[in-house]
């Protein structure tokens, strides 16, 4: 685990509180108990029996379950495996000993969904605590292959692709929406396009699936409703016509994914009062960005970007916009992430204050969770400050406020 400066925390957070009740003070209000939020933190997610490295795919709810998998050079496959916050883990496997990559995980942590690979044919699969794995079949008429890439909150519902009687060929698939009471129902495409569609995400409850669908224009980002089907989302303006939806917040009213702009492939964020807004990129390297996740009513997204030194993982929110993330955490929180490459980030928690990616540690491939203070509470801090310190200035000419390193 690599963790900052204890006591360096415990002043931060002692600052804070401090400068809150102050401020209740300066503006005549009475000083109120402060909760500064969790204690900032980063772990690499350590592989286990014989694999040599890691994969972080999504993350709970809470943030207290990571789902991901466990690979290596010298093992040619790969397990799904879910790690704790504290960094134990297991591995999700059949009585058979069937190797399995992951696809997702529920907001309540007890279920995860991801593809069973074979050399003869792929098969979705969804395992869930007291249940074990299940199997989900495919669409009837094609080449049997199916992959599930997200499930609801509660795990009954899980979505992704299949072959299928509509499916052009080898490598065209349709999305599906799976349940245990319905098995495996095909949601189509959007109008136009030569019937090629994946389903990659879905809301808590179950009822909204984005992804992506050829469609009249091009490769389209997708919304589908239970009580609408598919429609189309478009794309950002500028370049040619593409965009392709990552993911969903957990009330199902964000969408991210990334779009062809005028100035290159940029992340975005789609509601529907505001329609599709790109998020930017991080500076350097080449105009390239893509959103995975977002928290609950897509206050927090992440992602990555490219950057002078290559791929990059991302946070954004609206009073801060894109930043890097290994920065804030190395500067903004004084975590120590040395020999570190935070190459994407895949997850986010519902608050936002969990994020789960992947990277390189010293040249291993590892997944890893980073733990951040409640988004706002240090722009919290940098708004206050200078209005505390202005008012003990004025009142106690003589003190100065500071903190020894």
């Amino acid at each position: 685990m690599y963790l900052g400066d204890e006591s360096m925390r415990m002043r931060r957070e002692l600052l804070l509180i401090l400068v809150i009740n102050a401020g209740f003070s300066l503006f005549g209000g009475e000083p109120q108990p402060v909760h500064a939020g969790p204690i900032p933190s980063f772990m690499g997610l350590q592989p286990a029996l014989g694999r040599d490295s890691s994969s972080a795919w999504g993350v709970s709810a809470t943030g207290a379950q990571i789902g991901g998998d466990m690979g290596g050079t010298t093992v040619p496959y790969v397990w799904a495996s879910r790690w704790s916050s504290d960094g134990s883990s297991e591995v999700l496997t059949d009585s058979s000993g069937r190797h399995l990559g992951w696809g997702g995980i529920s907001s309540d942590g007890s279920t995860v969904a991801g593809v069973r690979i074979r050399t003869d044919n792929d098969q979705a699969f969804r395992w869930k605590e007291g249940i074990g794995i299940t199997y989900l079949g495919d669409l009837q008429g094609g080449d049997f292959h199916s992959r599930a890439w997200g499930v609801s909150g509660d795990g009954n519902v899980v979505v992704g692709h299949s072959d299928s009687a509509l499916s052009p060929g080898p490598a065209f698939y349709e999305a599906f929406r799976w349940t245990p009471q319905g098995g495996m129902m095909a949601l189509g495409d959007l109008p136009g396009g030569f019937f090629h569609s994946s389903a990659r995400a879905v809301s808590d409850d179950g009822n909204r699936v984005v992804g992506v669908s050829s469609s009249s224009q091009g490769t389209e980002a997708f919304l589908w409703r239970s009580n609408q089907g598919m429609i189309g989302l478009g794309d950002l303006a500028g370049g040619s016509f593409f965009s392709y939806a990552y993911g969903i917040s957990p009330d199902g009213n964000y969408v991210v994914g990334n779009s062809t702009s005028a100035s290159g492939s940029e992340a975005f964020r789609w509601s529907e009062s505001e329609g599709m807004v790109g998020l930017g990129d991080l500076p350097g390297g080449a105009f390239s960005s893509i959103a995975r996740d977002a928290s609950f009513g897509g206050a927090v997204v992440v992602g990555s970007s490219l950057t002078n030194a290559g791929s990059a993982a991302f946070i954004w929110n609206a009073p801060e916009g894109m930043r890097e993330l290994k920065s804030v955490l190395e500067v903004d929180f004084g975590l120590d992430l040395n020999g570190w490459t935070l190459i994407e980030a895949t997850g986010v928690s519902a608050d936002g204050t969990v994020i789960v990616g992947n990277g390189t540690h010293s040249g291993t491939s590892l997944g890893w969770v980073a733990v951040i203070p409640e988004p706002g509470v240090l722009s919290m801090l940098i708004v206050a400050l200078p209005l505390v310190v202005s008012k003990f200035r004025r009142v106690r000419p003589e003190c100065t406020l500071g903190i020894r390193a």
